[in-house]
């Protein structure tokens, strides 16, 4: 591999741990390492910026013959959150850069903007509100990715919402609205050729009620009703099936607010997704979802997360998917600026309409080195692997790197 072009990034990479190692001590013994920030009148900018060099044994994330390659990345981003007493606002921007040493048809762009809030009318009575507008790129073998295109899928995204939350004494209600626009460019099919991806483009609209009891100080029950509608841009004859839909969730569970060991929150309920068009079956099963944070010792944090949806498919006669995962996360403070990772995550998407199920493992461990509240150097190992019915889209790969977090 011929890496010159990219002995600047690496340069500054070591030159960046070796600088701010040599500052280790500024912070003094038991300094915090969370960053301050910069004060701006009522508000506090959070500028950071990650320098990664990963190496990849399955960059196409293939069965057969894999191809692998270093991949070099710089993400720059900015937070601005205020400090007011009453009332939230934030704003944020990020951008990623990923540039590969030897295919450098993978080099991608990723970037977003974006606002949320809080707009607190009386001490029972709020309205939070986000918009944001980012341009992405579908990752190689994710549920939604296309086998057959040679490069990965870029892709806008705008979203918005909305939600107003009322207390009623020991009651809680919520109501909110939610909106995106997807627009996903052509690009190149494996073979020559072009995929032409106008048929993905749509609109989707989601509303949702929420009712909440709290039984005691440290536990609410609550049950919601979720509705949603997904509208493709093209409509036949135009393209050759309408995919548009209609979908519900309702699931009832608990919150743990922050003052336990354990907190987060669970639910479980049934979801439905009904297609217009009679060639597509409704897809349907268990709606749940878990968030929960549980301190297992003052040194160690364990994390659990859940959940089910019903994503949209890209395989040919198949309207959509149910996907279903299950994921752990480990922390542990081996020093006080020494902290220890791990993390597993299993997922299934299943398919309607077409014979076809994938199981997905997402395995990961790490160590951090906080040098101090501006400097931070992770190293890590990541594991990724995709089993499926379907002939030769089974996958493995390996992923080692080194990054450099500078925060200020």
């Amino acid at each position: 591999m011929s890496m010159g072009k990219y002995l600047p990034l690496l340069a500054a990479l070591a030159l960046g741990t070796s600088v701010v190692a040599a500052n280790a001590q500024e912070g003094g013994p038991g300094a915090a390492y969370e960053p301050t920030g910069l004060r701006a009148g009522s508000f506090v900018i959070l500028p950071s910026t990650e320098l990664s060099a990963t190496y990849s044994d399955n960059i196409f994330r293939t069965d057969t013959n894999t191809v692998d390659d270093f991949i070099f990345t710089i993400e720059p981003q900015v937070e601005v959150q205020s400090n007011w007493g009453r009332h939230a606002l934030n704003l944020y921007a990020g951008l990623q850069h990923n540039f590969y040493d030897d295919n450098s048809d993978e080099d991608n762009t990723n970037w977003v903007v974006g606002t949320d809030g809080r707009l607190d009318v009386t001490g029972n009575t709020n309205i939070e509100g986000a918009l944001s507008y980012r341009r992405a790129h579908e990752e190689r073998g994710t549920p939604a990715a296309l086998t057959l295109a040679a490069e990965p899928t870029p892709y806008d995204a705008l979203e918005a919402a909305v939600t107003l939350n009322q207390r009623f004494n020991r009651m809680t209600a919520s109501v909110g609205a939610s909106y995106t626009d997807l627009d996903f460019d052509s690009v190149d099919a494996i073979g020559g050729g072009t995929i032409n991806n106008d048929d993905r483009d749509r609109e989707e609209f989601g509303q949702k009620l929420r009712l909440g009891y709290e039984v005691s100080p440290d536990t609410s029950v609550f049950v919601e009703g979720r509705l949603n509608q997904r509208r493709y841009d093209l409509q036949p004859p135009a393209t050759a099936v309408n995919r548009d839909s209609d979908g519900y969730a309702v699931e009832a569970g608990l919150s743990f607010p922050a003052t336990r060991r354990i907190r987060g929150e669970i639910g479980i309920g049934y979801q439905e997704q009904s297609y217009d068009s009679a060639a597509f079956d409704d897809v349907s099963g268990l709606a749940y979802h878990a968030d929960v944070t549980w301190l297992a010792t003052p040194l160690t944090t364990v994390s659990f997360g859940a959940g089910a949806e019903v994503g949209e498919s890209t395989v040919g006669g198949s309207g959509g998917y149910l996907a279903q995962y299950a994921e752990v996360g480990v922390d542990h403070e081996l020093l006080r600026n020494v902290i220890l990772d791990a993390n597993f995550r299993f997922e299934n998407a299943d398919y309607e309409d077409v014979s076809r199920n994938d199981d997905y493992i997402d395995a990961g461990a790490g160590v951090s080195y906080l040098v101090n509240r501006y400097a931070r150097v992770r190293v890590g190992y990541d594991y990724a692997e995709r089993s499926s019915d379907a002939v030769g889209l089974d996958y493995e790969e390996n992923r080692v790197g080194i990054s450099l977090i500078l925060q200020r």
